[in-house]
């Protein structure tokens, strides 16, 4: 099967794994960086006026060099990740030249407006399927207009997160007792702030807009992806994972990346998480600062229960059929039944 992804492509990012999962799948395979291809040549973007016509001119460069692509490789299908910049006169004119299957996977709210755009709640009707993380969204996708909707939970990468072993250095560097991984937001900042009398680090882009002094301190750098976010995993003995609220009762990613690394997750608690890996069992649950507070002394007095959380979880997603080369069979079995 010939296949298009758009999305960005950088390593560590959805787009990446789900193409090589496709590509180990035996389909032949391209990525059209949408981001990449919309921000070269940007000049005037610090400009509000200029760079407001200079935006709307590269998003209609950039949707015609998708089209063009189109047109030139004739992709079977057509899988877009969000796309908050592709118009739905692109989507027609791909559809109508290649007759290709338009899907879209979000990993997003679509109408979340911080996450959204017009374009991408007017395209959402235009697509053949749209898969979506979270069963609570299928409602109202189907409701914009959507032929099909389909729940697709995220998954892990087997080459990005997996266990690996450490040197004394790497324990230092990497080590907390508890450690977050995550991109900053005031609702983070603020239930961090609350746990800023343990051992505590912080890994994720954005934390320099943190206006308490008390979290701050714990920040240790920018984002880390691949084998690099494993050590962190391996070296921490607790791997916080706060569920945003947009994510509702759902998942997030982080999910099945801690356990396939080999970490103990501690996580906010919501539904989907616990039916993937039992709480208790592969996974500790929150639902309050008490509880969790409460928790994370617990297990950090009571090591062997650790480590057999951490195992059992690891199984539960290894051998779960949780992989990204699983969630790529999905819908490359879904498209060839219709």
């Amino acid at each position: 099967m010939r296949i298009l992804l758009v999305g960005e492509n950088w390593h560590g990012s959805l787009v990446t794994s789900c193409y090589e999962a496709l590509i180990k799948l035996g389909n032949e395979t391209s990525i059209f960086d949408f981001r990449r291809e919309f921000e070269l040549d940007a000049k005037f973007s610090s400009f509000p006026i200029i760079g407001r016509l200079e935006w709307s001119h590269r998003r209609e460069i950039t949707n015609r060099k998708l089209s063009d692509t189109c047109i030139s490789l004739k992709p079977d299908v057509l899988l877009v990740f969000k796309g908050e910049l592709i118009t739905p006169e692109a989507l027609k004119k791909i559809k109508q030249k290649t007759g290709a299957i338009l899907c879209n996977w979000n990993p997003d709210d679509p109408f979340n407006k911080v996450n959204s755009s017009r374009d991408l709640i007017k395209c959402i009707p235009l697509y053949d399927i749209y898969f979506i993380w979270g069963k609570f969204l299928i409602p109202e996708i189907r409701q914009a207009g959507v032929k099909r909707v389909e729940y697709l939970p995220f998954g892990y990468d087997t080459h990005l997160h997996h266990p690996v072993n450490l040197t004394d250095e790497e324990y230092k560097l990497y080590g907390s007792d508890i450690v977050f991984i995550g991109t900053w937001d005031r609702e983070r900042e603020e239930l961090l702030q609350c746990i800023t009398d343990f051992d505590l680090g912080i890994w994720g882009n954005a934390w320099e807009n943190v206006t308490i002094a008390a979290v701050k301190k714990y920040w240790k750098s920018n984002a880390r992806y691949g084998e690099e976010m494993s050590k962190i995993c391996n070296a921490s003995k607790i791997v916080l994972n706060l569920v945003r609220r947009q994510n509702g009762n759902a998942h997030n990613m982080r999910t099945f990346e801690v356990p396939a690394c080999g970490g103990f997750m501690m996580a906010k608690r919501t539904q989907e998480q616990i039916e993937f890996l039992e709480d208790g069992k592969g996974i500790v649950s929150f639902g309050n600062i008490d509880e969790l507070k409460e928790k994370i002394k617990y297990y950090l007095i009571h090591e062997e229960e650790r480590k057999e959380i951490a195992r059992y979880g690891m199984e539960k997603v290894l051998y779960g059929g949780h992989s990204y080369v699983d969630r790529m069979r999905y819908i490359v079995d879904y498209i060839k039944e219709l």
